[in-house]
């Protein structure tokens, strides 16, 4: 498991700990509000409840059992709780990307399963700007600073297998540089794609 730790001094008790450990500009999101890993199909089928894209979702999903998991497994790493610039669930928008990019495919004729598998891949892999611009750090159960890596470890398996109570975020200002969103989709793609997929995403769809 990939994860920066930084030692903050003493151990201190995990109260206090992370309360002395907050950053100017940090927010708390307390891992038990944080809803069970297990349960990504039931945060999905929330996630997209009474939305206009549900039943092109839906549909997708039922034909493409591949976008379902690899949806599921974005949302593992994110949670419903990861926010879009607009406030809204970022796991939402992704969805809707990825829905309104395969529907838009299928519309132009372009139904062939490539092109369709490649351009829902890219709708799900366009939230990695959002996802770049928040930092997630927390206090393990040593005292350590851990630092989250993206898409490395889905982020609830990561708080709980070190202990940490308390997620500490923190916007980053400025946009993220090109090479890293490049990588990062990268990473996701690797993380929620099977070989298969993901070359569809490269031959097919690989700006769009």
């Amino acid at each position: 498991m990939n994860t920066t730790v930084i030692s903050i001094g003493h151990k201190r008790s995990r109260g206090s700990e992370t309360r002395n450990a907050i950053a100017e500009g940090e927010v708390i999101w307390p891992v038990s509000d944080l809803p069970d890993q297990k349960q990504t199909g039931q945060w999905l089928n929330e996630t997209i409840a009474g939305k206009p894209y549900e039943g092109i979702a839906l549909s997708l999903w039922t034909h493409h059992p591949n976008f379902r998991l690899a949806t599921e497994k974005l949302a593992g790493f994110i949670t419903p709780r990861w926010p879009a610039a607009n406030g809204e669930p970022l796991l939402g928008v992704a969805v809707e990307r990825a829905a309104r990019a395969a529907e838009e495919a299928i519309d132009r004729a372009q139904s062939f399963e490539g092109r369709v598998v490649g351009v829902y891949l890219y709708g799900l892999a366009s939230i990695v700007e959002d996802v770049a611009k928040l930092s997630i750090r927390g206090i393990d159960r040593d005292g350590a600073s851990r630092g989250w890596e993206y898409f490395s470890v889905p982020l609830l398996q990561w708080a709980r297998g070190h202990g940490i109570e308390q997620l500490l975020v923190r916007q980053i200002p400025g946009s993220p540089a090109s090479v890293l969103l490049h990588g990062l989709r990268n990473s996701l793609i690797a993380h929620i794609a099977s070989a298969t997929d993901a070359g569809c995403l490269a031959k097919y769809a690989p700006h769009g």
